[in-house]
């Protein structure tokens, strides 16, 4: 029912919000305690740069709230519905002003977008003490976090433009390093015939799949980035070779849900079943890109829905980097994440929005693992942790390890749960600074925030007493 809705009452939403301002609305609106086994071999390769087709400086327009580039709503949209139902009947009967009536809007949209405490908070993102700042910030003049309108890197053309799976499959059966492959701004693709056949798309190396995310067209309207999705509940979406890169595209998986109790029946009910019946549900082992190559960069995406990782970094990765992305609903209890790391991964993850996932940064934590997070944005709902790496524990691999080094500075927590959690001892350090919490430090559960190796320093505890924890 509410995915029937959800078409009536975007139209609902835009005709009340031309109504009120007189304007059009520019834009669309894992843990087992260790990932899915893989029983594919990855080849790393090498190749040349992507270098030929710069991005494209673009002015933007003025974009009707929420600034947030999506094409992806999770809300409730009956409660929706609700909302500007009353509000189309206010109207009808002159009995609420065009004030009342924005502010409800405002609501319908927080709630079908499920933006959580974004915009409650988006004042108090970053927080300046004695001159310093903490929590997520962009210099002036920068792209905003979380990509999308304003963006500084957006693709309008390529090499090869498509619309279409067959012309998708082509294009980047014949791609070569160096060139890019550009799915339209308003195609949708549906690979769902390629997963069920345990197929995936292929990202070849030095190849560039693009899309435009966030390019403001002549009429003012802005694009969410062609959309790549599947409805089946199985398999992965791409796979993106050494030095190739992911920009300015939507992906869209099948299963946005945290399944509960799934978890339970497998988990902790009596005479549970275990993993075996976990994985009977095929959804929760869903990736949206999994990185097999050094040297990736996934950028300006909205990526959600996926039962294990909206991008999972493979076995040996080196030098990936997620940046300005919006990656949330991610999040099958015992898996879910936004971005997970394979053993000996490495990656720096910076920029990005992230909601509604069970961890939006994992790793296994075996030696030689490690990542970056900083400055992004926890917009205030997550099933657990925000942050981990895994230990020795987990792996059972008979050490207490948890990765070699983690580095977390300048990133924004609105979520109540813990910011990370500290799962072993990192081989060199596990260091937390500069970044804002919304709660007090004693209402955490201190346990896993503390350990050997670990540093944790100057944060805001506290988002309305602004209390720094030296």
């Amino acid at each position: 029912m509410k995915n029937l809705l959800m078409p009536v009452i975007c139209a609902v939403v835009f005709l009340l919000v031309g109504i009120i301002t007189g304007t059009a609305f520019t834009g669309s609106i894992t843990d087992i305690e260790n990932a899915s086994e893989i029983k594919d071999d990855a080849t790393l390769l090498s190749a040349e740069e992507v270098s030929e087709y710069p991005a494209e400086t673009v002015d933007y327009d003025y974009l009707f709230v929420p600034n947030i580039v999506s094409d992806l709503w999770y809300g409730d949209t009956e409660a929706v519905w609700q909302i500007l139902e009353m509000q189309k009947s206010g109207l009808l009967k002159n009995t609420v002003n065009a004030g009342t009536v924005s502010k409800k809007i405002n609501e319908a949209l927080m709630e079908l977008g499920s933006f959580s405490r974004y915009y409650d908070y988006e004042s108090e993102l970053c927080i300046e003490v004695d001159g310093k700042k903490y929590g997520a910030y962009v210099e002036e003049g920068a792209p905003p976090i979380g990509g999308g309108k304003g963006y500084s890197e957006i693709f309008t053309t390529g090499d090869y433009v498509v619309r279409t799976l067959a012309e998708l499959t082509d294009a980047l059966s014949k791609a070569q390093s160096g060139e890019v492959v550009f799915i339209e701004g308003n195609a949708a693709i549906d690979i769902t015939t390629l997963v069920i056949q345990g197929k995936y798309l292929e990202l070849k190396e030095g190849v560039t799949l693009a899309s435009n995310r966030g390019h403001t067209y002549e009429d003012g309207t802005v694009s969410t980035g062609g959309k790549i999705y599947s409805t089946s509940m199985a398999n992965r979406a791409l796979y993106a070779y050494d030095n190739s890169r992911v920009t300015g595209l939507i992906f869209a998986g099948g299963d946005p849900n945290q399944h509960l109790e799934h978890h339970y029946r497998a988990f902790s009910a009596p005479n549970a079943p275990g993993h075996s019946y976990y994985y009977s549900l095929t959804s929760v082992a869903t990736d949206g890109i999994h990185v097999v190559g050094n040297n990736v960069t996934v950028d300006n995406c909205e990526i959600a829905g996926f039962g294990d990782a909206g991008v999972n970094l493979y076995i040996g990765v080196k030098n990936a980097v997620v940046k300005y992305c919006y990656i949330h609903h991610n999040q099958a209890n015992g898996l879910g994440y936004g971005v997970c790391h394979w053993d000996d991964a490495e990656s720096v993850i910076e920029y990005n929005l992230f909601n509604y996932n069970r961890h939006s940064i994992a790793a296994t934590g075996a030696p030689t693992t490690g990542y970056i997070a900083r400055f992004n944005i926890e917009m205030g709902s997550s099933l657990s942790h925000c942050f981990d790496i895994h230990g020795g524990a987990d792996r059972k691999d008979g050490t207490n390890i948890a990765g070699t080094y983690c580095e977390m500075y300048n990133n924004t927590f609105l979520a109540d749960t813990n910011p990370y959690w500290l799962r072993g001892v990192p081989e060199k350090y596990q260091n937390f600074y500069g970044n804002v919490c919304i709660n007090p430090y004693t209402s955490y559960n201190v346990g896993k925030l503390v350990g050997k190796n670990v540093n944790i320093y100057d944060n805001i505890f506290g988002i309305k007493t602004k209390t720094v924890k030296k």
